[in-house]
């Protein structure tokens, strides 16, 4: 091995060189957005950063516009060019293998078209190796919006072997990522499994209970089914205070300001990161308390809900979420029936909106709610603050498990690329 100059390649076997990508490979920025026709031009499908995934494009989504004789020439994107985003996830790149038959890129892809016998999918585990080491988010301006342009992609810095070594560690690195992608598909399916297992308990428990042969009743509502006897239901205007959260001004900074709040927000519903914020209408009606259900209400999240438990006490965000302060149900059971399916069906039929999800607090008190006897509620949110524990546990153990796979993978590539792991014998026995 010898040094090789460059900080993220570290060593390279003697015999390999490291080249700028300018020298091995012809770079091009794409067109900028022309929504209209100026005459002459045709209407053609085109990529932007959005449709660029690691390895493989995204094309459920393929805009178009107008390009001249000569942006069509200029602009095409030809068989194992690399598309790699000049903004946004910066470095982010796949290889095109013709998914469209005529395709072109917008300004926002830089076209490395990587020159003739050398291994254009080498090269695309390089830009993996180096993103991976955070060295594209080193060399671009941060200042506002990050951008590889296209003189800061030219000066990059790859490990360049023979052309038939590069074609060898591609093949091995083709064979060995793809076994560690299928671990981590199947782990992937399991945690699925796990969730639905999850909500079939959640779904039972909070409908048919936990007692083996009770007798059942019908409900009188039809996604909910039958009951067991002794089991009613109600509104749950009946059974909660629901209110909106109070307007706040967030501030980045606080030093020992008397007048800022721990706000909760959406996104904290599914990691909980309360920021601190300023009082603009700051009334106990909206402070939460241990016990208390926050509904996101608006958009994409709306429906989700978090359990306010003692870590989690402080002021709820308006606009953004519905608070319910329980009175007539165990706390912790209505919980769970906000997440079982009976619920969902509800929401779906109450949400309001046309641009997005809208939940209201008229709707909300109108969820049908099926209340079982009150020492009953306590032996089933007992039984399913266990069995829902035993899964989660599981499901972090295979996220984890998926997590040190990813590193793997990272690792792996790198120590190849980089010549590191001579891969000749064991793809020859491959």
């Amino acid at each position: 091995m010898k040094p090789s100059g460059v900080e993220w390649v570290g060593e390279v076997p003697e015999g390999w060189e490291v080249k700028k990508l300018k020298y091995f490979a012809e770079i091009k920025l794409g067109k900028m957005l022309t929504p209209d026709d100026k005459g002459d031009y045709s209407l053609k499908p085109y990529l932007r950063a959005q449709n660029l995934q690691w390895f493989k494009p995204d094309l459920n989504d393929v805009k178009e516009m107008w390009f001249s004789e000569k942006e069509l020439e200029m602009y095409r994107v030809e068989k194992n060019d690399l598309l790699v985003s000049e903004g946004g996830e910066v470095g982010r790149t796949c290889i095109w293998n013709d998914e469209i038959r005529e395709v072109y890129i917008q300004n926002s892809v830089n076209k490395v078209t990587i020159q003739e016998g050398d291994s254009a999918k080498f090269f695309l585990y390089c830009f993996t190796s180096s993103a991976g080491r955070g060295y594209f988010d080193a060399i671009v301006n941060r200042v506002s919006i990050a951008h590889l342009t296209k003189e800061k992609l030219k000066e990059v810095e790859f490990p360049y072997p023979h052309s038939t070594e590069q074609t060898t560690i591609a093949a091995y690195l083709d064979r060995k990522t793809a076994q560690i992608d299928q671990s981590i598909i199947e782990k992937q399916g399991l945690i699925e499994l796990f969730r639905e297992e999850r909500q079939a308990i959640i779904n039972h428990a909070v409908t048919k209970g936990i007692r083996p042969g009770v007798k059942m009743k019908d409900s009188g509502v039809e996604w909910i089914g039958e009951v067991p006897e002794g089991w009613v239901v109600k509104k749950n205007g009946y059974l909660c205070e629901i209110k909106r959260g109070s307007g706040y001004q967030y501030i980045t900074e606080v030093f020992d300001n008397e007048n800022c709040e721990a706000v909760i927000r959406i996104s904290d519903f599914n990691n909980f990161n309360p920021i601190l914020a300023t009082k603009i209408d700051a009334f106990d009606k909206y402070r939460v308390f241990k016990n208390d259900i926050l509904i996101a209400g608006t958009g994409a999240s709306a429906g989700i809900t978090l359990f306010v438990n003692d870590e989690m006490e402080g002021m709820v965000h308006s606009y953004n979420a519905l608070r319910l302060k329980v009175f007539g149900i165990n706390p912790k059971l209505l919980f769970y029936e906000f997440n079982s399916h009976f619920i969902f069906e509800q929401m779906n039929l109450s949400f309001t909106g046309s641009a997005q999800h809208f939940l209201d607090v008229e709707g909300i008190a109108n969820f049908q709610i099926s209340v079982p006897p009150m020492d009953e509620q306590v032996k089933i949110v007992a039984y399913l603050d266990q069995k829902t524990a035993q899964i989660d546990t599981a499901i972090l153990g295979i996220q984890q498990e998926i997590a040190l796979l990813q590193e793997y993978r990272q690792a792996l590539t790198s120590e190849a690329v980089t010549g590191k792991v001579d891969v000749r014998g064991e793809e020859k026995a491959a």
